[in-house]
């Protein structure tokens, strides 16, 4: 069977990860059907304008979250209790705290 060595939240990673990329392809069929009425395709050239647009945010983004963490890690910045709930640090890790 496709999975059996794997762990339980592998298993759970997968399983979310296709029903993320179900949504996202049901989203984007949707769009392309009613794209067809003379109303409806000016809203979806729009959303994918603004989605072609989030590409260049998003990417800087990541590009600055990555960066700071990896500033806070050379820093050997301490984590406060206030700032990680109960196995915080066991689950994430430290790096893992200082992206999230």
């Amino acid at each position: 069977m496709i999975g059996e060595g794997y762990h339980e939240s592998t298993k759970q990673y997968w399983s979310d990860l296709i029903k993320l990329m179900l949504i996202v392809f049901s989203f984007t069929k949707f769009g392309h059907f009613v794209s067809v009425y003379e109303g409806m395709g000016y809203f979806i050239l729009m959303m994918q304008e603004c989605m072609a647009g989030l590409i260049p945010f998003v990417m800087i983004f990541f590009a600055l979250v990555s960066l700071f963490s990896v500033l806070y890690a050379v820093l050997e910045t301490e984590l406060t209790e206030e700032m990680q709930t109960p196995g915080a640090i066991e689950s994430l890790g430290y790096a893992g705290l200082l992206i999230f």
